[in-house]
């Protein structure tokens, strides 16, 4: 099945790095010839394995491509985007705070996820009760303004102005006032909450990107909901065996994920790969989730 899907598997990818919007992220995976090959590393060898997702927009449509292996997201997504006409705008790239989310092999304008800000909140409120509901209720009202766009369906250009006329002033007042608590020492900087404040006054600029680059997103969450197939697979069958098991896993899953993202059923979609294996290879670009002639109800 994998083979018939890997055509597919390629046309994604090649259609992902063509997209303005890319988001990115990863999670430990399990396989046991690596496990193996740990056995014989040497001192600063590279040790981890996991599987990273990339997720693309394009031509509202979500693309969802995963790579299982040593290499982090960013290294993945550097490969993915060497792809990328040259000709074309660097993409907006979405991703958490972590260095292995970027790689100074591309270019890209970095956003970085709100909600992992505001995680850092309510794990300390029960402590700081105050504090944390004005910075919660402010990331709730910017939440609002964003599901006000998506209600109204605006374009990037005319979300970007709601977002700079409703949320840009909730962010500048939020940033003056926890740099005021810092500064004032009404807060202490190496307490949990001011450990809170820091870890968003220091990605303040990627954080607040949506009042800025039209097309910008808030977070990673559609990143790490498409990640969740992932672990479930592996809480389920535990592990892989070799890298070329895993390499069909993501074929499969990037597949599966995909034709879910677009309304597209997998299971029906996968049994028409199979049925028209011949035609897929020819012509992979009329059997994506989105464009396979569907079978005639019976």
């Amino acid at each position: 099945m994998a083979g018939d899907g890997l055509p597919l598997f390629i046309e994604l990818e090649k259609l992902a790095a063509s997209a303005p919007v890319v988001g990115t992220d990863d999670t430990r995976a399990r396989i046991l010839s690596c496990t193996a090959e740990n056995r014989q590393t040497k001192e600063g060898d590279r040790t981890g394995v996991f599987t990273s997702c990339q997720l693309a927009r394009l031509d509202g449509r979500e693309i969802v491509v995963y790579h299982s292996g040593r290499r982090h997201s960013g290294e993945n997504l550097a490969l993915l985007l060497e792809r990328r006409d040259r000709q074309l705008d660097a993409p907006l790239l979405m991703c958490d705070a972590s260095s292995a989310n970027t790689s100074p092999a591309f270019d890209a304008i970095v956003s970085n996820c709100l909600a992992h800000g505001r995680g850092k909140f309510i794990g300390v409120e029960e402590n700081f009760p105050a504090e944390c509901r004005h910075v919660l209720d402010a990331i709730g009202a910017v939440y609002h303004n964003d599901s006000v766009t998506k209600l109204a369906a605006l374009s990037p250009a005319e979300r970007l102005d709601y977002h700079r006329q409703h949320s840009l002033p909730i962010m500048d007042g939020l940033r003056t006032w926890m740099t005021g608590e810092l500064e004032g020492r009404r807060v202490e900087p190496n307490s949990s909450l001011g450990g809170a404040f820091n870890y968003m006054l220091r990605r303040w600029d990627r954080m607040t990107r949506f009042c800025e680059v039209a097309g910008a997103e808030l977070d990673n969450n559609s990143v790490e909901r498409a990640l969740k197939m992932v672990v479930l697979h592996r809480k389920n069958s535990l592990f892989f065996r070799t890298e070329a098991g895993a390499w069909v896993a993501d074929v499969l899953m990037s597949l599966i994920q995909t034709a879910i993202r677009c309304g597209a059923d997998p299971y029906h979609y996968l049994a028409a790969i199979k049925r028209n294996a011949s035609a897929v290879r020819r012509s992979p670009a009329e059997w994506l989730p989105w464009s396979y002639p569907r079978a005639p109800a019976t």
